[in-house]
Parts: structure tokens; sequence; C-alpha cells
């Protein structure tokens, strides 16, 4: 096994190199009908907080993603008109309002022949692979997610 001072300059390229594709595909989609990043964030914070079973409410959406209240509900009102999430009335709280994702969300959306590229890749991928893989690009989410926090 390649010792780690062997193998970290790998992995900082091959992940640098991914940032890139992620910036030039973000600049294709820009030119789309598609939604553009903040609503994607916003949108992938709706998502999370709807897995872990937490109520989305837009000031809990600015907090997670970092933005203003006002850009949130910009980004929430071109979400709802693209049919990806709804605003309802909180179970237990009426007055308050939570935002949930459309039954039909998928981060993905849109983007099928991506989504088979990916799949085609991770069948390749042993259990233990994957489970590593895994680990590893939740912690990078979260440390992605604490920059400037």
């Amino acid at each position: 096994m390649p010792a780690l001072e062997e193998t970290a300059p790998e992995v900082a390229h091959a992940l640098a190199s991914l940032r890139a594709a992620e910036a030039s595909l973000q600049r294709r989609r820009s030119a789309s009908a598609r939604p553009r990043s903040v609503e994607r964030a916003v949108l992938r914070h709706v998502v999370e907080q709807a897995d872990a079973d937490e109520p989305a409410t837009p000031s809990r959406i600015a907090e997670l993603a970092g933005l203003t209240r006002p850009t949130v509900s910009v980004a929430l009102r071109r979400l709802e008109e693209h049919g990806l999430v709804r605003r309802q009335r909180h179970a237990r709280d009426g007055r308050r309002r939570i935002v949930v994702p459309a039954p039909h969300v998928d981060l993905l959306a849109g983007d099928a022949e991506l989504v088979d590229d990916i799949r085609a890749i991770t069948e390749r991928l042993t259990s233990e692979q994957a489970a590593f893989l895994v680990t590893f690009l939740e912690g990078l989410r979260r440390a992605i997610d604490e920059v400037d926090a």
C-alpha cells in the first residue's frame, strides 16, 4: 500500500480536477433553465432537513446555507415555480411555514446521463470501497460546509 505522502498529492489533484469539472458544469447550467447554484444549495438543505425529519424553515435554510433570508426567499420562490419544493403550515405550530421537497425531487433531476454515468462508476466499487468513499465524501462535504461558516 502506498504511503500517505505518495497518495495525498494524487488525491488533492483528483479533487481539484473534480472541482474544476463541477465549475464547468455550473457554468453550462447557468445558461439553461435549470436551478442556479444558490437554488441548488437551498434545495439540498431542504432535502437534507426532510431526510433528517427536521422542519425546514426559511430562516433555518438561510442559516445552514450561509445566505440571507431575502436570498433564500427568492430561491424558494423559483424552486416552487419549478415544482421542486412546496410551502406548508408547520404541523405543530400552524403560524409557522415550512418548506418540503416535492415528492419527486431528485437532486440530480434533469441529469439522466450524469446519473447513469455515476451509477456505472459506483457499480464497479466493492462494498468496502463504497463505504470508504461515502465516509470520505461526507467528511469532505462537512469541511466545505464549514468554510466561512
